[in-house]
């Protein structure tokens, strides 16, 4: 199994479940996947020189996880791509992504400590890994909290001056899947 296939295997089953997670200061985190994640999440958004990720005439971020998903856009592809380098802890560390629910949070990330930082994420979960860590950032929509992003730092610029919390409690519940009609 390359690793677009393990990607792939780990968002299936993590895209089956919701994430309610409790923090020591009593704050309820609610997180759900989509479909509409998946591209964000390994940052495929970021490979412009392959059609199907190009912003502007490039495929629906469900499109894109459902031509993966098939088999139409392989992991060949991807790794073909002039900035894939970008893009390669992601895709390597991402099988990694439920190893972070039951660990430290930040809490009311401040994205002004940091320079040029595009995040709108309210919180971000983090775990040491290798020499640097894992984060993955948590949005905040009309529909609740959603996964903004998910990467590898090998420095400690994300956590510098920022509220961390731990994670008291972590409560998993498997989505019952709708049938479709005949």
């Amino acid at each position: 199994m390359n690793d677009l296939e393990q990607c792939i295997q780990t968002f299936e089953n993590i895209l089956d479940k919701d994430y309610i997670l409790t923090l020591e200061d009593g704050t309820v985190l609610h997180i759900f996947f989509t479909a509409k994640h998946f591209k964000h999440l390994l940052g495929l958004h970021k490979l412009t020189d392959i059609a199907a990720f190009h912003p502007k005439r490039g495929l629906s971020a469900k499109a894109v996880y459902d031509y993966i998903k098939r088999g139409k856009i392989t992991f060949d592809t991807i790794r073909k791509s002039a900035h894939y380098s970008k893009i390669a802890d992601r895709v390597a560390c991402f099988p990694m992504i439920e190893s972070l629910f039951f660990k430290k949070v930040i809490v009311d990330f401040n994205p002004a400590l940091l320079k040029n930082c595009k995040l709108q994420a309210e919180f971000i979960l983090y775990t040491e890994y290798r020499n640097g860590y894992l984060h993955l950032a948590i949005g905040h929509d009309i529909k609740g909290q959603y996964p903004e992003s998910f990467f590898y730092e090998d420095s400690k610029c994300y956590l510098s001056g920022q509220h961390f919390v731990n994670v008291e409690k972590l409560e998993v519940i498997q989505k019952q899947r709708k049938n479709k009609k005949k």
